[in-house]
């Protein structure tokens, strides 16, 4: 399926790791340090945690072209998306040049993806050759 991956594919599926080791990072330590700032460090550090898990996994499905990669890619990359820029606009952000720039990559694979799912479409269970 290597011969349908765009450019823009590979670069997600690349950026996804970063992205997703970050999210861990943070995510834990948000929620290590939840129970000392409150509940809201601890839901958002789960959160991120599991975004991160996510953009992990997607990243070889999505390298992979699996349909699965697709939509655990865009569910994993929106959600991310949707947090940093929720986090910047309400109360800024720790690390502001790190967030600005993942927010920007989240939101371009986001957009990748969805431009390119018809390369996805039909791929999972291709190889078996079952008709069903």
């Amino acid at each position: 399926m290597a011969a349908n991956r765009t450019t823009g594919i590979t670069l997600c599926s690349i950026a996804a790791i970063p992205l997703g080791l970050w999210s861990l990072l943070i995510g834990g330590l948000f929620t290590l340090l939840g129970g000392v700032t409150g509940i809201e460090a601890t839901l958002l550090g789960l959160v991120s945690m599991g975004v991160g898990v996510a953009l992990i996994a997607a990243s070889y499905g999505i390298f992979a072209m699996e349909d699965w990669g697709l939509k655990l890619g865009l569910v994993g990359f929106g959600i991310d998306a949707l947090r940093r820029v929720v986090t910047l606009a309400t109360d800024g952000a720790t690390f502001f040049a790190v967030s600005a720039i993942f927010t920007l990559i989240a939101i371009g694979c986001f957009v990748v993806l969805l431009q390119n799912k018809d390369s996805f479409e039909g791929t999972a269970g291709a190889s078996t050759g079952s008709p069903v």
